[in-house]
């Protein structure tokens, strides 16, 4: 690690400024237990702007393309019992 510093410490440094700036994110989303709602609200739009900005779920409001969706629904939703290993 020291070795790192020395011999390219711009990269070392725009790293720990990159791990530094998660902090406050941490301590605002995680470590905060009594937020107000405002802030709630915020981080949920957010995390939904985010979410249809890359495409990573499928709209909650058209349960149709849930059937479509290239997973097979679960074994275990079907039946009460887990699957036997063979």
């Amino acid at each position: 690690l020291v070795f790192s510093f020395i011999s390219e410490p711009m990269v070392c440094g725009v790293g720990i400024i990159i791990i530094l700036t998660g902090v406050p994110i941490f301590f605002l989303g995680v470590y905060w237990r009594s937020k107000p709602k405002c802030v709630h609200r915020l981080t949920e739009s957010m995390t939904r702007w985010g979410q249809e900005l890359c495409f990573v779920v499928y709209p909650q409001d058209a349960p149709e393309e849930e059937e479509n969706s290239p997973c097979p629904p679960s074994l275990l939703a079907a039946t009460d019992k887990p699957l036997k290993p063979q």
